[in-house]
């Protein structure tokens, strides 16, 4: 997986681990950014990771765009040599599906949703090949959920589901977001 490097204005490094949101992705752009902040540059001022990408806020008058582009460069480098393992904790959390007060709010805001004949929860077993809410309702709750960041709206963290992604339905990322709880 190649790196796509940019700048943006004097002060900013965009570096976008690949086009898709995946765990290598997410991984890779984690190792870079630890091994950045490790190697403690002079004239970074702020690191900001996502899932597949991160960026790089600097002072051009402590270091050069191309000194800075080069040290990162390198660092991916080495950093694709690193084991992807992160400290975490596992944390259940109760869902419940097709809840009254969810339904209540989106028919009053039907003729915004994408599918206005629809439920979220309808649309969302749609959209994911699923031929019954049911269906979709097992497959969303039937593997854990990894929780890679927490995004600006609260309540919206962005989430892979643990599965295989060869051969096994899964959940789709609907929004570029993770799933909520929605009916």
């Amino acid at each position: 997986m190649q790196c796509r490097y940019s700048f943006g204005g004097d002060e900013h490094l965009f570096v976008e681990c690949d086009e898709s949101m995946s765990l290598e992705a997410f991984f890779k752009g984690l190792s870079t950014t630890n091994a950045v902040r490790d190697a403690g540059i002079r004239g970074i001022t702020e690191i900001c990771p996502s899932n597949a990408s991160f960026q790089i806020k600097f002072d051009p008058d402590v270091i050069a765009h191309e000194d800075l582009l080069r040290e990162v460069q390198a660092i991916e480098r080495a950093a694709d040599k690193a084991e992807p393992v992160i400290r975490t904790r596992i944390i259940e959390m109760p869902v419940y599906y097709q809840d009254p007060w969810t339904h209540e709010t989106l028919m009053r805001f039907r003729e915004r949703h994408q599918d206005p004949n629809a439920t979220d929860i309808e649309y969302a077993a749609r959209i994911n090949n699923l031929a019954t809410v049911d269906d979709f309702i097992a497959a969303h709750s039937g593997a854990p959920w990894f929780v890679s960041m927490v995004g600006f709206v609260a309540g919206l963290p962005f989430m892979y589901q643990m599965v295989d992604r060869r051969g096994s339905s899964r959940c789709q990322n609907i929004s570029g977001r993770a799933p909520t709880r929605r009916s």
